[in-house]
């Protein structure tokens, strides 16, 4: 019954979009981009999209996994999983916010690391949830969660938009499409790297896998720094608009065609 209650309210979730009079943007021609030229046009966009998908994947897939081989309850699974998946939702805005306004690779950067530095904070405490009587405590393993999924969460839309920054806007479709890709092709195997880590160092090899390959993004990110400098795309969609506009008011702006 649970699994048919979640399968209900993701079924209502549609209803909104499906009852939008919002028209989809039209483009006038669609080219197709292939992993080549993705990585020739963004290498942090195709390289983090295949490392963000390897840790995310086992972000997700072994969690609850992770939990019971440190003696959670049912109760206290389901509490990690939706704190990681609310304070990741929550994040959204306001690291797209920063990366509307810094350099994204900036915010890539120092998201991914405080996702890594988090993950090592969630590694410390959770060797305080084994001490004796009242000592013992999941509560910083819960606050630590709630940071890491606060930097972790949101950087697959800042790698998407840092790509589309130096791609022309026929191309947005394509590059999407050549990212999800990149993102699957790491998905794959990131639960079968994260096992093994965890049947080799233990529970807390999930961190560690974690802080790995995160930290492998930073440090691709700040190699790609030293190289290209930043790029203002004409082809950009962004346009600025007063947060108090109306609907009417979107379809008199013809900055929004």
């Amino acid at each position: 019954q649970p699994f048919i209650l979640v399968s209900l309210f993701m079924s209502l979730a549609l209803i909104p979009i499906l009852l939008t009079k919002r028209k989809a943007p039209n483009f006038k021609k669609i080219a197709g981009m292939s992993l080549k030229e993705l990585y020739k046009t963004s290498p942090l966009g195709m390289v983090g999209s295949l490392f963000y998908g390897t840790a995310q994947s086992a972000l997700f897939s072994l969690l609850a996994v992770y939990a019971a081989s440190m003696n959670f309850t049912i109760f206290e699974i389901s509490v990690v999983t939706f704190l990681l998946a609310i304070s990741g939702a929550i994040a959204q805005f306001p690291i797209g916010k920063l990366s509307d306004k810094f350099d994204r690779r900036l915010v890539i950067i120092y998201t991914t690391f405080g996702a890594a530095f988090f993950a090592l904070c969630a590694i410390i405490a959770s060797r305080q949830m084994y001490l004796p009587g009242e000592l013992g405590s999941k509560l910083w393993f819960y606050i630590f969660l709630i940071l890491f999924s606060f930097c972790s969460l949101p950087m697959f839309a800042i790698i998407f938009a840092h790509t589309n920054d130096f791609i022309p806007k026929e191309k947005f479709v394509a590059a999407g499409a050549s990212l999800q890709f990149a993102f699957g092709l790491g998905a794959i195997s990131g639960p079968f790297l994260c096992s093994l880590f965890m049947n080799i160092i233990g529970s807390n090899g999930y961190f560690i896998f974690l802080i790995f390959f995160h930290s492998l993004i930073g440090i691709f990110a700040i190699h790609r720094m030293r190289i290209r400098d930043t790029e203002d795309n004409p082809d950009s969609q962004f346009a600025a608009m007063p947060q108090t506009i109306t609907p009417v008011g979107m379809e008199l702006n013809p900055s929004t065609e």
